[in-house]
């Protein structure tokens, strides 16, 4: 795929081989998603749904899939997939450990750990909603900066975006609430790489 700019006069954006393996993501009409390798995402933003559509319709001629559909591939590998189908359905949701100040790595790195699976991100964005844990994560977030619990403020940023990037409208709504949304911009100033 060669999206150019008309704007530079074809100069060429980005050039990537369309994968027949590789899980394309159509969202918000505008945008096409994927990852080239482990840990390494790409995002492709249109100013119009028509530049999008074009670009999503000779991805799913390489792969062969139909273009009125928004994912390419199945995202998880077989075994994940049975291991959810085998689940009964009173366990539909992730179990999230206890929200408390020595629970933050493990949180952080079950949030991390769901970012590759649809399936789970949906779990746990599920769970996160369910039990109201956004607002007490938030409330740990206070605790931490009355300590100066740098390590455990490190974590809060790592879960918080990870709740970003479930994407969900419904967990939105809640961060960007008037009370909660100073207490999530507090969590992203606390980036470990800065």
């Amino acid at each position: 795929m060669t999206p150019d700019s008309r704007a530079a006069l074809g100069s060429l954006l980005l050039e990537s081989k369309i994968n027949p393996n590789t899980a394309y993501q159509k969202q918000q009409d505008t945008l096409i998603v994927w990852s080239e390798a482990e840990n390494y995402d790409l995002a492709l933003s249109f100013q119009e749904k028509a530049g999008c559509d074009e670009i999503w319709e000779k991805i799913c001629q390489v792969q062969g899939k139909d273009p009125s559909v928004e994912v390419t591939q199945d995202l998880i590998d077989e075994s994940e997939e049975e291991r959810f189908e085998e689940m009964p359905e009173t366990s539909h949701l992730i179990d999230l450990p206890a929200c408390e100040l020595s629970k933050l790595e493990e949180i952080a790195d079950l949030v991390t750990s769901v970012l590759s699976s649809p399936i789970r991100r949906e779990k746990l964005a599920l769970a996160l909603e369910n039990e109201g844990y956004i607002k007490k994560l938030l409330q740990l977030f206070q605790a931490c900066e009355n300590l100066e619990n740098t390590e455990g403020l490190h974590h809060l940023y790592e879960i918080i975006r990870g709740i970003l990037f479930l994407n969900k409208a419904t967990l939105f709504e809640v961060m960007f609430s008037d009370e909660c949304i100073m207490d999530v911009v507090g969590c992203l100033e606390y980036d470990p790489a800065l």
